[in-house]
């Protein structure tokens, strides 16, 4: 590596302490930039620290993080590779990934939480029925009763009632069909009328009536 690079590391600290990028940085991390024979290359300084400690690029796929939390820090034994969702858990472990209503991609508050966890608590409603009064979906509210998102909320309230993990039949807010017409159809099919004359009758797809005939659909009734 230049000695371009290694001036902008500060080991002042000794070789136990953070070595900080001490030049340009973008988000906290150090950058530098290389000129190839196409183009201008922007590099991340601690990703070139390792790459030299490693003596080689560093496999695709792969990240250099941090086990100082430290995103200037240079020092290769503050670093380690990971992957994408090693990386993630090391931000969840540590505390530092955004939660809850923190989360850009958040769709509910705190407050919505708590009236979903009470509302399951209180009532019988399917998982289907209490996300239609919420920007949500079915399963985020599954996952919420179950405690296995937004586990932060301080909720000291019952716990939800046991729910089936999808609602089946009309219960199921996708559902085309009563129960009604699927017993129709596989006696009219039973009966011989072919299976084509009951996609017409009832407005469905072909492949549904096909699974409903051989029960791969509304296995219930």
């Amino acid at each position: 590596m230049d000695a371009r690079f290694h001036d902008k590391v500060d080991r002042s600290g000794g070789p136990d302490a953070c070595w900080p990028w001490t030049g340009y940085s973008e988000h906290g991390y150090g950058v530098l930039y290389r000129e190839t024979k196409c183009k201008r290359r922007m590099l991340r300084a601690h990703r070139v620290a390792m790459t030299e400690h490693l003596g080689c690029p560093i496999p695709a796929g792969l990240c250099v993080c941090h086990h100082c939390d430290n995103r200037p820090c240079c020092n290769p034994s503050h670093l380690f590779l990971g992957t994408i969702a090693d990386n993630n858990r090391d931000c969840a472990r540590k505390g530092r990934l955004p939660r809850g209503e923190a989360s850009g991609s958040s769709k509910l508050t705190e407050a919505q939480v708590l009236e979903i966890l009470e509302t399951a608590a209180a009532t019988n409603e399917s998982y289907v029925s209490i996300a239609k009064h919420f920007p949500c979906s079915s399963t985020a509210v599954r996952h919420i009763c179950r405690r296995e998102t937004w586990g932060h909320v301080d909720y000291r309230g019952p716990p939800s009632r046991p729910r089936p993990c999808c609602s089946v039949g009309e219960q199921n807010a996708n559902a085309k069909l009563t129960a009604a017409q699927v017993l129709e159809i596989r006696a009219a099919v039973a009966a011989g009328e072919p299976q084509h004359s009951q996609v017409i009758r009832f407005g469905c797809s072909p492949a549904l009536i096909c699974d409903i005939v051989h029960r791969r659909r509304w296995r219930h009734i």
